[in-house]
């Protein structure tokens, strides 16, 4: 048996992913789009639960599964829901999509002057935006699997388990952690 996940989520994995844009050091986050574009997203307890049913089942035997959560979150509800409950002081920038690249195009185009290797290629940028929907009806119909646990509630969990940096470490009451690992800037 196969199993194809969508991008996977959850605690302590990527907040900020590249599909989302480019994060500078967890103070200013730039979306790519508008926010409307709808990730394909998977919670890691739901993946576990199709692992878990794929292996109990003989169904499954020599067949190939995608595996993703229905419901269809846009970048922005992600935003809001994660990313500005994790960094609530961030400044967070959704760039239209024309916009961002032409940007690329000149900045690529510098860099060749320069010699060097672009920060983003025009490439890079459409292949990270374009729209993939996993369709994950042959596990639901074979293997009666369903994601158990809801955007609301993996939203909860990813907040709750990772500590947000304070300003004031000294403030009573509040904890602080270098979160230098936890979003990565990935190019």
């Amino acid at each position: 048996m196969i199993l194809r996940p969508g991008t996977i989520y959850g605690p302590g994995g990527e907040v900020f992913s590249p599909m989302l844009g480019l994060s500078l050091f967890d103070k200013l986050f730039v979306v790519f789009g508008l926010g409307g574009f709808i990730l394909p997203y998977v919670y890691i307890d739901n993946v576990v639960d199709a692992i878990i049913k794929s292996l109990q089942s003989r169904e499954a035997d020599n067949r190939i599964f995608n595996v993703a959560d229905e419901h269809g979150i846009t970048k922005r509800q992600y935003m809001q829901a994660v990313v500005k409950r994790i960094h609530p002081r961030a400044l967070v920038l959704y760039c239209p999509l024309g916009l961002l690249y032409a940007a690329t195009a000149a900045q690529e185009f510098l860099a060749r002057l320069l010699n060097r290797a672009p920060f983003l290629t025009r490439y890079r940028l459409i292949s990270s935006q374009r729209s993939v929907r996993y369709d994950s009806s042959k596990i639901r119909e074979t293997l009666h699997w369903a994601p158990r646990i809801s955007f609301a509630e993996a939203a909860a969990r990813m907040t709750s388990s990772t500590v947000s940096v304070s300003e004031d470490p000294g403030q009573p009451g509040r904890e602080s952690a270098d979160h230098a690992d936890a979003v990565r800037v990935t190019s």
